[in-house]
C-alpha cells in the first residue's frame, strides 16, 4: 500500500504489528505520516490517524490557495462542523445532492434543527466520536417528548448531511445515523377528499374570491399551496388553457424562490371551473398589472395573503357546513386521486403535478386508476383456470 500512498506520505504501523517486526501482512490500523518543507527550509511532521486528513494537511501547507472555508477538517466537534455546513451552504459553495443550492426553507430548517435540537445534545462531541447510540438516544428522547416520526427524521437530516460530507472528506469512514432505528410511521397520509365533495366545498367559500381561488388552484389545478401564492396574472394563458408554474412562496423566509424541485417548474393544465374562480377574482379585483400576484394581500401586490388566513376561513366554513376538513397539501392530494380515477395516464399525472419520480406517483396512485382491481382479479381467475398440461391428477 506504501507504494500508492501521495508524495510526502507514508504509513506508520502500529507497534506489535508484523508488518514492522516481520515484514508480513499489516494486522492494524496503520497512522499516516506527512512530512514538508515550509518556505524557509524547515522541515514539518505531522501524523494522522486518516489518509484524509494527512492529504488536507500537507495541501494545505503546500499550497499558496487558503483552503476551502466549508471543508469539514481534522477533527472538529459537532457544532464546529455544523456551522462549517451552514456557512458553506449560505455561501453557496455547499450543494445538495442535485448539484442545486439549497433553498432558503431548508437552510431556516437546518439551522434550527442543529441549533435546537443536534448541539444541546451532540455539540461538544467530536465528529469522530459519535455512535449509533448516541444517535439513538437522542431519538429516543424526541419519540418520549411526543415527536411524530416525520419530525425526527427531519430533524436529524442536517446531521445526515454533516456526516455525508465528513465521509467525504474522510474524515469519518461511516455515518452514525445510518445504523439508528427510526420510529415508524404508521398514521394515515395523504388525506382526500371524495371527488363528489369538492365542488360543494368550493361552492361554499365563493362569496370570499380570493380564498375560493386559492383552494381552486389546489383543488382544481393541482398546484402546491407555495406554488399557488407565487402565480402572477402573467403566467395565466387563457387562449390555451394554461397555468405556468415557474415559482414559489416561502412560507418561512417570507420571499419567492424556486420550485419545489426541478421538474416542478412546468404547464398545468386550467380547467374551466379553474378558470371561472380566478375570473370571479379578477373581476372583483378590477385591471391590475400583469406582475402582480394573483393571490396579493391588497396591501402589495408582490405580496400574497397568509396561508393562514386561506387555511382558517376555508375550514372554519367547511365544519360548519359538515364538510371535509382538508389541509392545502391534502387538497393537492385530492386532485391527484379525482384525476386517476378519471383515467389521466400516470405519466400526464406526474408532469401536470411536477414529480419527477414517476415510481412515486405509481406507487401512491396506480391503484385508483379505473379497473385496477377487475383486472387484477381476472388474471388471477384466468391463472387457476387454466391447467399445467404436465400436471398429473
Amino acid at each position: 500500500m506504501g507504494a500508492s500512498l501521495p508524495e510526502g506520505i507514508s504509513e506508520r504501523h502500529r507497534k506489535g504489528c508484523p508488518m514492522t517486526e516481520s515484514g508480513t501482512r499489516c494486522r492494524c490500523r496503520p497512522a499516516y505520516q506527512v512530512r514538508v518543507r515550509t518556505g524557509h527550509g524547515k522541515r514539518i511532521t505531522q501524523t494522522f490517524d486518516l489518509l484524509g486528513d494527512a492529504i488536507t494537511w500537507r495541501q494545505e501547507q503546500t499550497s499558496a490557495t487558503p483552503p476551502r472555508p466549508d471543508r469539514i477538517r481534522r477533527r472538529p466537534t459537532i457544532r464546529e462542523a455544523g456551522d462549517l455546513l451552514l456557512d458553506g451552504i449560505d455561501s453557496g459553495a455547499v450543494l445538495n445532492r442535485n448539484g442545486d443550492p439549497y433553498k432558503p426553507s431548508v437552510r431556516h430548517d437546518y439551522r434550527r434543527d442543529l441549533t435546537q435540537t443536534i448541539y444541546p445534545t451532540l455539540g461538544h462531541d467530536l465528529v469522530t466520536q459519535v455512535t449509533p447510540r448516541d444517535v439513538q438516544d437522542l431519538i429516543d428522547a424526541m419519540t418520549q417528548a411526543g415527536l411524530s416520526p416525520s419530525t425526527i427524521r427531519n430533524r436529524l437530516k442536517p446531521l445526515q448531511v454533516l456526516y455525508r460530507h465528513a465521509i467525504f472528506d474522510q474524515v469519518v469512514q461511516t455515518s452514525p445515523v445510518d445504523a439508528v432505528q427510526m420510529p415508524s410511521d404508521r398514521g394515515r397520509r395523504d388525506m382526500h377528499a371524495p371527488a363528489t365533495s369538492v365542488q360543494p366545498m368550493l361552492a361554499a367559500i365563493r362569496d370570499e374570491p380570493l380564498v375560493h381561488a386559492a383552494w381552486a388552484l389546489m383543488l382544481l389545478g393541482g398546484l402546491r399551496i407555495g406554488e399557488a401564492l407565487a402565480l402572477r396574472w402573467s403566467d395565466i394563458d387563457h387562449t390555451r388553457r394554461v397555468l405556468h408554474v415557474r415559482r414559489s412562496w416561502c412560507n418561512r423566509t417570507h420571499q419567492i424562490v424556486a420550485p419545489k424541485t426541478r421538474g416542478s417548474e412546468r404547464a398545468a393544465p386550467m380547467s374551466e371551473g379553474l378558470a371561472d374562480a380566478l375570473g370571479l377574482l379578477a373581476d372583483q379585483r378590477g385591471p391590475e398589472p400583469a406582475h402582480a400576484l394573483v393571490l396579493h394581500s391588497g396591501g402589495s401586490l408582490d405580496v400574497p395573503i397568509s396561508r393562514n388566513v386561506i387555511d382558517r376561513h376555508a375550514r372554519a366554513v367547511w365544519a360548519v357546513k359538515g364538510l371535509p376538513d382538508l389541509s392545502p397539501h391534502a387538497a393537492r392530494h385530492t386532485w391527484a386521486t379525482m384525476v386517476v380515477e378519471q383515467g389521466m395516464p400516470l405519466h400526464d399525472v406526474a408532469r401536470h403535478m411536477g414529480h419527477t419520480n414517476l415510481q412515486m406517483v405509481m406507487l401512491r396512485y396506480a391503484h385508483l386508476q379505473p379497473g385496477t382491481m377487475t383486472r387484477s382479479a381476472a388474471i388471477i381467475d384466468q391463472a387457476v383456470a387454466t391447467p399445467d398440461p404436465g400436471l398429473v391428477i
